[in-house]
This record gives structure tokens, C-alpha cells and sequence, in this order.
């Protein structure tokens, strides 16, 4: 597959999926993928990196159960530094991470002894540099040495495929993830001026309490602890 033979906007998550994995065996011999997001970084940092993220993988499932879906990203030291740095990370170098934390450290090992410790962390900003998206791409059965010369060869032509991969893909995994209805964005809107329920309701005339019930709703729709970061991811994710 040509970079030119991309799908565009008319593409659908699953099809997206499927392109980006044709596209990436071929030409630096990936076996699985991990694709995942957040609006915020700090979210990462309150309640966890796995838990912070909208994910999206195809590793395998003995290694992701091995460490439970909610938090197998916690301790890799890949996600870890990507949170820091932005630029591609080829996974061998890790083990000369002079930050890392004993946790980290074995959960390397766990890596090695799953073969998912050779391939590259992508990371990408959005949404003013206050969203962070990253992209893992496993060559399992690769080694290192040689998984690197192919980055050296084909690297570019992989950044500039994630570059139109990463918003597409983005703006997918929302649109299936993550709906609100009208009133719950007016609400969410009007919330971002600093209006109390009691304005927005004279503005919507509605009643006060079903505004706070429309907040509750948008909280629940987009998984938000709060108003205000429910506010957030909504602009984030251009939901509003």
C-alpha cells in the first residue's frame, strides 16, 4: 500500500484499522498496534494512563490480560516517556531510560518475555497542544538491530502516514464513542461562559433542575468526573 492510496474522510474506523496495519507490516514489519488518546495529560496523571486514554489495539490478548485492560499501560515506560516527549521512541532504548522505576523496569522484562519489546512509540498533540495522542507499533519477531535500520530507511514515510492517520482516526473513535444530544451541548456551551444553571435555564427556558440533569447526562456521555471537565473534553474533541 502507497501512502497516496490512503483512505480519507470517507473511511470508517474499522477501515482506517485495517489500512494502517497493511500499510505498517509492509513496510517496517509490525505485528500489532495500539492507538490511544486523551484531552489532557494531567487527566493521565490523576487517575492513570490507561484509564485516561481512549484506546484502541490489536496486541495480543494473553499479553494485555496479563496486566488487565484498565491498567496494562501504567507502568510501560514507553507510555511514559511519550507523556514527556513527543518524539518517535524505539522501545529497546528504554532499557538505558535513566528514570525509570523499578515497576518499570520489570514490567520491561514482562514485555520481553511476551516478544513485545521491539517497535515504536509516535506521540501527537491536539487541540492546541492540550490533547495528546500516541500510537505504539509492535514488530514482534523483529530484533532490535534490524527493526532499526528500517526505521533509519522507512521512518519518514511512516511519520508522514500517521500524520494523516492520527485526526482521522481521532475523530472516528469519537463520533462511535461519544454523542451528545443538542440540549446537552447547549448546556455545555453556555456552561464554558461561566453561566450557573439557574441563567442557563431562564436562557433555554427549561427548568433549572433538568439542566443540571442534562449536565449529568453530557458528564456520563463523554465520561467526565465534572462540569468543567466534561467542558473540556467537549471542546477538545469538538463535540461543541
Amino acid at each position: 500500500m502507497k501512502i497516496d492510496c490512503f483512505p480519507t474522510e470517507t473511511a470508517d474506523e474499522e477501515q482506517l484499522w485495517t489500512a494502517i496495519h497493511e500499510y505498517m507490516k509492509e513496510r517496517i514489519a509490525v505485528t500489532s498496534i495500539l492507538y490511544g488518546f486523551t484531552h489532557s495529560r494531567y487527566t493521565a496523571e490523576r487517575i492513570g494512563i490507561s484509564r485516561s486514554l481512549y484506546i484502541k489495539h490489536s496486541h495480543p490478548k494473553d499479553y494485555v490480560d496479563h496486566f488487565g485492560s484498565d491498567k496494562f499501560l501504567n507502568d510501560d515506560i514507553c507510555t511514559v516517556i511519550l507523556l514527556q516527549q513527543l518524539e518517535p521512541f524505539l522501545w529497546h532504548h528504554a532499557d538505558n531510560w535513566p528514570g525509570a522505576t523499578e515497576a518499570q523496569k520489570e514490567r520491561a522484562r514482562i514485555d520481553s518475555q511476551f516478544g513485545m519489546e521491539v517497535g515504536v512509540s509516535i506521540g501527537f498533540h491536539f487541540a492546541d497542544g492540550h490533547g495528546i495522542a500516541g500510537i505504539g507499533l509492535c514488530a514482534s519477531g523483529t530484533s532490535a538491530e534490524e527493526f532499526e535500520q528500517r526505521w533509519k530507511e522507512r521512518g519518514e514515510d511512516v511519520m508522514s502516514y500517521l500524520a494523516i492517520f492520527e485526526p482521522l482516526m481521532r475523530a472516528r473513535m469519537v463520533a462511535n464513542r461519544m454523542a451528545l444530544s443538542e440540549r446537552q451541548r447547549q448546556v455545555l456551551a453556555y456552561s464554558i461562559s461561566g453561566m450557573q444553571a439557574k441563567e442557563i435555564a431562564a436562557h433555554l427556558k427549561i427548568a433549572e433542575k433538568t439542566v443540571h440533569n442534562y449536565r449529568e447526562d453530557a458528564r456520563d456521555a463523554i465520561d467526565a468526573d465534572t462540569t468543567m471537565e466534561a467542558v473540556a473534553k467537549a471542546l477538545a474533541y469538538r463535540l461543541i
